[in-house]
């Protein structure tokens, strides 16, 4: 995370020397994904809305709606469930409205407005389409995220789903380490943890924290180190 943050920021000050519209909705939005993945959340929010901004006035379809989706992911974290889902409804329509491009994107698209919609307000969802949406995902980069976004939705409906939902969070946690995504799999041992303070178990809480903790200060996700450290911190 720290050499795309400084990779992206050199060349998002090229890119403004530019002044080209086009190649600057490309920067802000590259330089947008690590500043929030490292934790800056008002920088990363600065510049994912220029990059959208940028994308919306050409052609840039894709960089469009990858900017949107991390600004949903930014609201969400926030707890700003309605405005997620309002930014993820963006990257949705900007996939589909020439032609469904990145199938799996979009139904990762849909599993994570559920979650906005779980997480805001409680509603119920169709456990079978979200299951459904997962098997026919492509793009290994998704398949942690989608599982640790199904288990979310499961933790937060009732205590029956708590076995479901431990079940689909050792399947992000299997997905992210054999596909080498540190900074989902730092988020899927915060999220067992949770489950685990569900559980009533102290020592899962504990071990699971402290993986994530050595697993964000390896990749550099500042904001998540912290978090988690003061739930630690809250365990003595």
């Amino acid at each position: 995370i720290d050499l795309a943050y400084e990779t992206s920021r050199e060349a998002l000050d090229l890119a403004e020397q530019t002044r080209d519209i086009y190649v600057q909705g490309m920067a802000y939005t590259s330089h947008g994904i690590p500043c929030y993945l490292k934790g800056f959340f008002d920088r990363a929010e600065s510049c994912l809305l220029k990059g959208l901004d940028f994308s919306q006035k050409t052609t840039q379809v894709a960089w469009g709606a990858w900017a949107s989706f991390w600004l949903a992911e930014l609201k969400a974290d926030r707890g700003d469930y309605e405005k997620s889902e309002a930014y993820y409804n963006k990257a949705m329509v900007i996939f589909t409205e020439r032609g469904t491009v990145f199938p799996s994107w979009v139904r990762m698209l849909k599993v994570c407005i559920e979650r906005s919609k779980v997480l805001g307000n409680g509603r119920e969802v169709d456990l079978g389409k979200l299951f459904s949406c997962y098997d026919g995902i492509k793009m290994k980069v998704l398949e942690g995220l989608m599982a640790r976004y199904i288990a979310e939705i499961l933790l937060n409906m009732d205590e029956a789903h708590l076995h479901d939902a431990e079940r689909w969070i050792k399947k992000a946690l299997e997905a992210d380490k054999r596909n080498g995504a540190i900074w989902l799999l730092g988020c899927d041992y915060e999220l067992l943890a949770g489950l685990s303070l569900r559980k009533g178990d102290p020592r899962g809480i504990r071990e699971n924290l402290e993986r994530a903790i050595a697993t964000f200060r390896k990749c550099g996700a500042e904001g998540r180190l912290k978090q988690a450290e003061k739930k630690l911190t809250a365990l003595n």
